[in-house]
């Protein structure tokens, strides 16, 4: 996989998961001793849910399932409700790891970099996760790769929820027209 394969997956109007899958296995294809996910925010219920995940198992994967946004709960919770990027280099010392140390401990996760999606109009969809083995900040690389992958993935993300829009349209219109009467 490349940037250039997950462009083709979104102009071949692939379906949203298997793109955001695709962008989880590139982050960690193209970074060593990575781990990466991807959180969707639902801003009625103020939720981030796990979308994709590649390597990232046990304790951390069943935990991201779904988080309140926020503080405590994680850097994407945090990213999310911050609005910005998260950089966490020790989640045993981290307060917005509260609710989670144990879990990212027992997943052997010790840092973290959560990058929020945002599209058009400055809308926060979620994030990409970049996981790491060590207590570390995020090299240069792995910063400018987590820009690029949000991009892509805010574009999928936009995409699909144009596509359904329109398909909602075109079907009010339908029924506006069937049921319009001759006269």
């Amino acid at each position: 996989f490349g940037e250039r394969k997950i462009l083709e997956l979104i102009a071949a109007n692939a379906p949203v998961d298997r793109t955001l899958h695709a962008v989880v296995i590139l982050a960690e294809q193209m970074q060593r001793d990575v781990r990466a996910a991807i959180m969707l925010l639902n801003e009625e219920q103020q939720t981030i849910r796990l979308a994709a995940c590649g390597a990232l198992s046990g304790p951390l994967r069943d935990a991201l399932a779904e988080l309140p946004v926020g503080s405590g709960s994680g850097a994407c919770a945090a990213a999310t409700s911050l609005r910005r990027q998260i950089v966490v280099t020790d989640i045993s010392a981290d307060p917005a790891w509260r609710d989670l140390r144990a879990q990212a401990a027992a997943s052997n996760v010790q840092s973290c970099c959560s990058t929020p999606i945002v599209t058009a109009g400055d809308r926060i969809h979620g994030t990409l996760a970049i996981y790491f083995e060590t207590t570390r900040s995020p090299r240069t690389e792995e910063l400018d790769l987590a820009a690029r992958l949000t991009q892509l993935t805010g574009i999928a993300i936009r995409r699909k929820q144009d596509e359904t829009a329109l398909k909602a349209s075109e079907a009010r219109f339908r029924t506006l027209f069937e049921n319009v009467v001759d006269g």
